[in-house]
């Protein structure tokens, strides 16, 4: 996987989450985030690697049963098939 650097904005992935997604493939995507506060999303599985880094913001991730709770500059990875949950708190 290949991106260059382009104009394309976020586009809202929750309400108060913005979500860009550069690269994409059959088994992995990349995303950036910015969330406000009090945002949460509901549990979900995917087939594909989905990595992340948080912009701007704090978030809360549940990755399986194990909690994170981190600030802007995080990254994460969720492996393919592993249920996650989004969260920022106040």
């Amino acid at each position: 996987m290949f991106a260059r650097h382009d104009s394309q904005g976020y586009v809202q992935a929750l309400d108060g989450v913005q979500r860009r997604t550069p690269v994409h493939g059959a088994r992995r995507s990349l995303s950036s985030f910015c969330s406000k506060a009090d945002t949460r999303s509901r549990a979900m599985r995917t087939r594909t690697n989905r990595t992340g880094y948080l912009v701007s913001g704090h978030m809360r991730l549940s990755i399986g049963a194990t909690p994170h709770d981190g600030p802007a500059g995080d990254s994460w990875c969720v492996p393919g098939g592993v249920e996650h949950r989004r969260g920022c708190p106040r």
